[in-house]
């Protein structure tokens, strides 16, 4: 039996033309992440990670806390199936399709706090899987199609030994909805509750992939980390 551990990127930019980049805080969620994993002896034969630069920051924060410590990681893969949907590019379309939309117009309100970006992005995801939002470059159908098949990927790597596999919250929650079978709302709940630096573990047995543990962060568990746990 061997696992597959996933991983959301770290905290991003506040606003959507810099969320595809760490920020300070972003890069130290990373690092503890790493010295977890190093601490609890966890090695493995596989990295993969998508083409995102959030999600190579934080896989790149992992692997330099294991070379700071003498350890050895095999070569980081780029798996373009571990890529987050446009969440950016489907907001502004959103915003044209629905510009008087209430919840559009407390983000505009003020577009740095993040916790108005959630119920937004609530609404654009629903719309999204629905195949009511016109004119996304990736349906959400195809969406699944990538993410499943990214997971195949990864399941064939399995039999080799442990995975390690960075990406973020919407390719996480479509792999949580692939193995445990929920629906598509469920899905949109799911993907929103994952907090950065979070651990998803999957162990590969006779009847496949199986659910260990979901959204975990433990090397953000003591008191004094509590400021250091964010989910936007």
């Amino acid at each position: 039996m061997t696992e597959l551990t996933l991983v959301r990127h770290g905290q991003a930019g506040a606003t959507p033309d810099n969320y595809d980049e760490l920020s300070s805080l972003g890069h130290q969620q990373a690092r503890h992440l790493g010295h977890w994993l190093l601490s609890h002896q966890r090695e493995f034969s596989t990295l993969v990670v998508g083409r995102m630069r959030r999600q190579r920051e934080t896989m790149q924060a992992i692997c330099e806390v294991y070379a700071q410590a003498g350890r050895t990681l095999p070569a980081v893969e780029v798996l373009p199936g571990l890529d987050e949907y446009r969440f950016a590019d489907m907001l502004q379309i959103f915003a044209s399709n629905h510009p008087e939309h209430p919840e559009l117009a407390l983000v505009r309100a003020c577009p740095t706090d993040r916790r108005r970006w959630v119920a937004l992005l609530r609404t654009t995801l629903a719309a999204w899987s629905a195949g009511t939002l016109a004119g996304v470059s990736e349906s959400y159908a195809e969406f699944q199609l990538r993410t499943r098949a990214a997971l195949s990927e990864i399941e064939a790597r399995l039999p080799q030994g442990p995975v390690l596999a960075v990406s973020s919250g919407g390719v996480m929650g479509q792999i949580s909805q692939r193995v445990l079978g929920f629906d598509d709302a469920t899905f949109i709940d799911v993907n929103l509750s994952f907090m950065n630096t979070s651990l998803c573990e999957y162990r590969l047995t006779q009847g496949g992939l199986k659910l260990a543990c979901l959204n975990a962060l433990p090397h953000l568990a003591a008191p004094e980390q509590r400021g250091m746990v964010t989910a936007v």
